[in-house]
């Protein structure tokens, strides 16, 4: 910058100049300048400092009005966004008119900021700037709520149409035949539906098929005609689209083709031979998938658990997994036996463990000479099983041909057991399949031959019965499985299969459970009954079960008939009729076959249901008469006489009196258990608390009221016996001993008869004990009733006890039998005849020769073998002529003095004692 002079000297004018004008040089000239330039300079400094500073300021204010609207916007995003929530949350069903909604909230919300933005004292441009960013925010706000409302509609329109196929369901489900109308009116509704165009038509296409497979299932589910069922689901219209089933897969029993394609799937995955395969599953099931023996099931008879521990699925019968899983099992059982013994296993190893076990096996090896069945007690199952189930795995695994040649289970070894089976696999196998040679060159010769393809022929193996022509699954269809009549034309295949499956399963149980009930009626002595169709379930059972599994339906029929015939009967009869009716309708059998093993059930059964009978009986016989027809019958008129007057109370009773006394003569009911009344009869007739609590005179006047009750309940033929049965029902038992001893020895001692010793008493007390042997075998006879029937009519009582006043009367009669008088007879007791030679009465004789029961047959050894047994060693005289039968038990007990001396010469000395101790004795335990 050029120097600013401090001073300007002006000497004189310029040469040049005129008078009075002031020259300058060119260096004052210079200096003069230098100032205006310096403040020119300084000024356009300023200027741009100015310029420099406003635009700072400019931009400062921008970048203010930048922040306060990035601030605003994100204030409003936040309330834009609340806003979308809660419309969305208050969104009506449907969606109608979301999106309209909240753009005109969003845009009342966009306006009151941008207003609020302005009074701010914002400039124009900033407003301007946020209304835009507004807008921005706005088409995706508006963008959002659009999707949605799309997405509520859509919502709601499919909850609409699954709410249509709920109810569409829920009608097929009430009236499954209607399932084509149902199935047009679907169509028609979705058809018009809102939904997305995809998934209109998807829903479409599986609408039909779930409806004709719920109309399906319902059908099953109720059971109706479950044959027509199979036929309606194989069959598919013609020209539909799909794969047909093929027979196989419909039929109730599957065909070779069918089972010999699973076998060899099954082999070729799990790397078994097929030949040991087909062999397998000939000897287990002759290839008929359907077969069960017991727990075991399907082609290769498995048990449930093992199907599902080796991976089972579905159902058990179906051949492909049943072949699939059994493949997967022997080869397990493979591997472990040759990892355990060191050796190739061989066939028979491999059945040997499928049938008996690993432990069974192994126990048959160890011990080879052995009975068999102990080999398999020994096995831990054996043990917790028990012998029986031990015999069983044995003799049920042997055919009944060779159970004829070794006659029991006990005399078959495991070494025999086991060369049998090997026979039999090697039989089974065309000789192919030999233990202890190698064969693998010719195993594919060996499932050839198995599978019966070494002729060319497909022919199934001599009894392989699964192909069953009259399977309702096989009838009427053609090749194709098409037809013009068909009921379910959208069912996929897979559909199909499934369904099939459930169907055979439905139909198979059904007709399980129809048989079982009518052998149930059956042993009930019901006629077999006849359905709708003119059938019975016997009849369909063979229509739709191979003739193996029919053959065991029919002995389940047969032994439902024989234990009808036998077991029937018994109910009306006396225990020894009873014993020889059952011994005599068995069939005589071999020790070990099917029928021996038939008759001992039955036989079992027989004792139980005797046994049952005769313990009620005992305890109430009246009662055991009451579901007789004869008495329900006269029941039934008396409850019509009671309804029209024409029968009196005491004419009722007499009139089931009779009806219960004619049924038990009808049953040979001996007449010492003979009775007219019931527990229940006798409880009402005689109210009898604890004695010790009572006194005598208590005890007198409620047998008087007792008494009082029969006459007029029973009328004069039959009050006392009624009156007397009462008093021995509700007097029976020991707590009325004591009462009992006290009366004896009153009436012993205040009788003053020298001749009554304690023996004596003991002996009237034994024929005075109301116990289970009966009227007119326990003392209570005629003289007896005689007397009471003073009594009950009011003659002079002591007032220490009625009881003194009969017993004594016993007493002296006991007392002037001693003497040599002749005692007086009750008319029902069998009279004795003129002595036969041996001092035997005829009617004793009779007795002796009536007919037993085979000796085979031990479960009736307990009533006349058993008392024969126990006199044997006791008896003084001819061991051989035996021991006294029940008969002639009770015949001594109805008057033991009398009848000892006779009884004595029978059956030798002592005998009679022997059999009244034994008599009082057991009736004290009963």
């Amino acid at each position: 910058m050029a120097r600013i002079p401090t001073s300007i000297t002006i000497d004189r004018a310029p040469p040049s100049a005129g008078p009075g004008e002031a020259t300058y040089d060119k260096e004052d000239k210079a200096n003069l300048m230098a100032p205006g330039r310096a403040v020119e300079n300084l000024g356009k400094t300023i200027a741009k400092t100015g310029m420099e500073i406003g635009a700072r300021l400019q931009t400062q204010k921008k970048e203010a009005d930048d922040y306060e609207i990035t601030k605003e916007l994100i204030t409003f995003q936040r309330e834009a966004e609340r806003h979308l929530d809660d419309a969305k949350y208050n969104m009506q069903p449907g969606g109608e008119g979301f999106a309209t909604g909240f753009r005109s909230g969003y845009d009342d919300l966009a306006r009151s900021r941008v207003r609020a933005f302005q009074e701010r004292g914002f400039s124009p441009e900033s407003v301007q700037r946020l209304d835009r960013r507004f807008l921005e925010f706005g088409e995706r706000f508006h963008s959002r709520a659009n999707h949605y409302e799309n997405v509520e509609r859509e919502r709601f329109h499919v909850e609409q149409l699954r709410g249509d196929m709920k109810d569409f369901e829920a009608r097929v489900q009430e009236n499954p035949e209607r399932v084509g109308e149902y199935i047009a009116q679907g169509k028609a509704l979705f058809g018009s539906s809102r939904i997305p165009f995809s998934q209109r038509d998807a829903i479409l296409r599986k609408f039909p098929a779930e409806l004709e497979e719920i109309a399906i299932r319902e059908r099953i589910n109720r059971g109706e005609k479950l044959e027509d069922v199979l036929k309606d689901i194989q069959r598919r219209p013609r020209g539909s689209d799909g794969r047909p089933l093929a027979p196989s897969r419909t039929s109730l029993t599957s065909g070779r083709k069918e089972i010999d394609g699973a076998i060899s799937s099954a082999a070729e995955a799990s790397g078994m031979d097929p030949g040991w395969l087909h062999t397998f599953a000939r000897i287990e099931s002759s290839y008929n998938p359907r077969d069960t023996t017991g727990s075991y099931k399907g082609l290769f008879q498995l048990s449930e658990s093992e199907f599902r521990k080796y991976g089972g699925k579905g159902d058990i019968y179906d051949p492909v997994e049943n072949a699939r899983v059994a493949a997967i099992k022997l080869k397990f059982e493979m591997a472990a036996f040759e990892k355990k013994h060191g050796r190739e296993a061989q066939p028979i190893d491999i059945y040997m463990v499928h049938q008996q076990g690993e432990g069974g096996y192994d126990q048959h090896m160890a011990n080879p000479g052995r009975p068999a069945w102990q080999n398999m007690y020994a096995t831990a199952e054996g043990r917790k099983k028990g012998a029986a189930w031990a015999k069983r795995a044995i003799w049920g695994n042997v055919p009944d041909d060779v159970k004829r040649q070794f006659g029991s289970v006990d005399n078959i070894t495991s070494e025999q057991f086991v060369s049998m089976w090997r026979d039999k696999i090697a039989s089974k196998s065309g000789g192919q399949l030999v233990a202890g040679q190698d064969k693998s060159a010719d195993r594919g010769a060996a499932a050839g031959a198995v599978e019966g393809k070494g002729s060319g022929v497909d022919e199934p193996l001599p009894g392989d019965e699964s192909m069953n022509p009259e399977d309702p699954a096989m009838v009427a269809v053609d090749e194709t499985f098409e037809a013009d009549d068909a009921k379910y034309r959208y069912l996929t295949y897979k559909q199909r299969s499934t369904l099939v499956n459930i169907a055979k399963v439905a139909l198979r149980n059904k007709v399980m459970t129809d048989v079982d009930n009518t052998l149930a009626l059956i042993k009930a002595g019901k006629e077999t009954p006849i359905g709708d169709d003119g059938e019975t379930a016997f009849d369909r059972a063979k229509r739709i079960m191979t003739p193996n599994q029919f053959a065991k339906i029919k002995e389940k029929h047969e032994e439902a008939k024989l234990e009808a015939k036998v077991l029937l009967p018994i109910g009306r009869m006396n225990y020894e009729d009873a014993t020889l009716h059952i011994v005599s309708h068995l069939p005589d059998a071999d020790e070990g076959s099917a029928t021996f093993a038939r008759n001992e059930k039955i036989m079992a059964k027989a004792d139980r249901k005797l046994r049952r009978i005769m313990q009620a009986r005992k305890t109430d016989m009246a009662m055991t008469l009451e579901r007789e027809p004869e008495i329900m019958a006269v029941r039934e008129k008396i409850r019509q006489g009671r309804e029209d007057g024409s029968i009196s109370p005491q004419e009722a009773n007499v009139a089931l009196v009779e009806a219960r006394l004619g049924l038990q003569q009808k049953f040979k009911i001996p007449t010492y258990e003979q009775r007219i009344i019931t527990t229940a009869d006798a409880a009402r007739m005689l109210e009898m608390p604890d004695p010790m609590t009572m006194t005598d005179l208590e005890i007198d006047k409620r047998l008087r009221a007792a008494a009082i009750k029969a006459k007029a309940s029973f009328g004069p033929r039959y009050w006392r016996q009624a009156f007397m049965e009462a008093v021995s029902i509700r007097m029976k038992g020991d707590k009325y001993k004591d009462v009992m001893d006290m009366a004896i020895r009153r009436a012993a001692r205040e009788g003053g008869d020298a001749a009554i010793t304690p023996k004596d008493i003991k002996t009237i007390e034994d024929r005075r004990r109301i116990e289970e042997i009966g009227i007119g075998g326990d003392g209570v006879d005629g003289p007896t009733m005689a007397e009471l029937e003073k009594l009950l009519a009011n003659a002079p009582m002591r007032n220490d006890g009625m009881l003194s006043s009969y017993v004594k009367q016993d007493a002296d009669r006991l007392a002037g039998e001693r003497k040599g008088a002749q005692p007086a007879l009750d008319p029902s007791r069998p009279a004795i005849s003129p002595l036969q030679p041996g001092g035997m009465p005829v009617e004793l004789q009779r007795m002796r020769q009536k007919v037993q029961p085979s000796s085979g047959w031990g479960i009736f050894k307990s009533s006349d073998e058993r008392w024969q047994e126990s006199f044997k060693p006791a008896m003084g005289g001819d061991a051989s002529r035996g021991g006294p039968n029940d008969r002639q038990i009770q015949w001594l007990l109805a008057n033991p003095s009398a009848r000892q001396k006779v009884f004595d010469q029978e059956f030798g000395p002592g005998a009679a004692n022997e059999a009244l101790k034994r008599a009082v004795g057991g009736s004290r335990k009963g």
